[in-house]
């Protein structure tokens, strides 16, 4: 990652997000305690002469806008060699090939588990259950029906 006087890009980015935040601050209080119909004559908010003044604002704006100029200014463009692609190419193809791809097997086997698919020992003991349940209900009927048929017919 490319060096900007002595920070790194991201640096400089988290340096200007910062600085965003702190002008959007600065600013919302300027209009916020400078507004006549929320704050007449700073009776209700009581702001600090800072806030209501034009300068903190502008002041920081101007540090905003030196992070743009020393963001773009600067080379972003890395140059990485070849072998350095090649490397860090077969780390990540290795990385994916024997680490990711086992665990995700691995998860995807537990998911099935937990979300009781037919294809599992769970969802095969739920079938196994459901038919012993029914094969339950069909002896019963089929008792029941001999049952009354035995005893209507002597009658």
């Amino acid at each position: 990652m490319p060096i900007y006087e002595g920070l790194t890009e991201m640096d400089v980015e988290n340096k200007l997000l910062a600085d965003l935040a702190d002008f959007n601050k600065k600013y919302s209080e300027y209009v916020r305690c400078n507004n006549k119909t929320i704050n007449p004559n700073n009776s209700i908010l009581n702001c600090t002469p800072d806030q209501m003044s034009i300068r903190a604002v502008s002041d920081a704006r101007d540090i905003i806008s030196g992070d743009f100029q020393s963001l773009n200014s600067a080379d972003k463009v890395s140059k990485i060699t070849s072998s350095q692609y090649d490397a860090s190419y077969n780390y990540i193809m290795n990385t994916y090939n024997n680490v990711v791809i086992p665990e995700r097997t691995d998860l995807d086997m537990k998911l099935r588990e937990l979300n009781k698919s037919s294809d599992t020992i769970a969802g095969e003991q739920i079938a196994h259950y459901d038919s012993v349940f029914y094969v339950g209900i069909l002896w019963s009927v089929a008792a029941a029906s001999l049952l009354f048929y035995v005893f209507t017919k002597k009658a």
